[in-house]
């Protein structure tokens, strides 16, 4: 009897887990020196798999598609070759800690779910970003 209950709640721990929704609007900041960046991830599920879009409200940017978004066990991995862009991470209970990667730079994000867009910080103005943070996603063309 112990090892039949042993075995019920080891297999419905497994099916938890692999029950984890990753689908819906995932908000992060990038700091980047010392100006922070809100990204918005939208993760939708697909026929088989996931599909992504990216928004970078503090530069204008809505809805860039995300070429490849994995999701294995409690491994994301968002891609967008286009604009050398990625981002790996881990779900936890309630956000994503991961590392946000474009050509040289290497920055910890972590996403949180949520409805609403992350809100605006005082040093989001446009006017303080330097051209390196503005050349973040600049070759969308």
């Amino acid at each position: 009897m112990n090892r039949a209950v042993i075995f019920l709640v080891f297999f419905l721990s497994g099916a938890v887990l692999q029950a984890q929704d990753i689908t819906g609007q995932w908000n992060g900041v990038l700091s980047i020196q010392g100006v922070n960046l809100r990204l918005v991830f939208h993760i939708n599920k697909a026929a088989e798999g996931y599909t992504s879009t990216m928004d970078s409200p503090d530069q204008g940017a809505a809805g860039i598609p995300v070429a490849t978004t994995t999701f294995d066990g409690s491994k994301l991995a968002l891609s967008v070759p286009t604009i050398g862009l990625s981002y790996e991470g881990e779900f936890k209970t309630d956000s994503i800690v991961g590392t946000f990667k474009q050509g040289a730079l290497s920055v910890p994000m972590t996403l949180k779910k949520s409805s609403t867009e992350p809100k605006s910080t005082s040093n989001t103005d446009t006017k303080q970003f330097t051209r390196f943070e503005l050349a973040l996603f600049a070759r969308l063309d």
